[in-house]
């Protein structure tokens, strides 16, 4: 599907009265490639599921939806890695550019098109 998942621990701690709860939040998220600053970035952020240990059913899902919607927003485009000018000399010695991102089950594929 060209996404990449991915599972956090959360903890979480009610300041009203002090309880502490933990769980799991999943994601799923494209990546692609920015040229100008050349960092990989998150696309297309969606939260999965949330899952907190002894939250009540009701709390659960009216977390879940702002948790979704601070993560999406937040994520979207977000830099999780910038290229160091030598990790791109060789493709660009030889009139190369980067031009796509893909998610495989091998690992992630660098896609190189020739420099307009």
């Amino acid at each position: 599907t060209n996404r990449v998942a991915a599972e956090f621990d959360v903890l979480a701690k009610d300041r009203l009265f002090g309880s502490r709860y933990q769980g799991a939040i999943g994601v799923s998220f494209g990546l692609r490639y920015q040229n100008s600053d050349q960092t990989i970035r998150l696309a297309g952020v969606k939260v999965d599921n949330v899952h907190i240990d002894g939250l009540p059913a009701v709390a659960q899902r009216q977390l879940s939806r702002l948790g979704a919607w601070l993560a999406e927003e937040g994520l979207q485009n977000y830099p999780i890695h910038r290229l160091k000018p030598e990790d791109l000399r060789s493709a660009d010695r030889l009139g190369y550019q980067v031009s796509e991102l893909r998610v495989t089950s091998q690992g992630l594929t660098v896609g190189l098109t020739p420099k307009p």
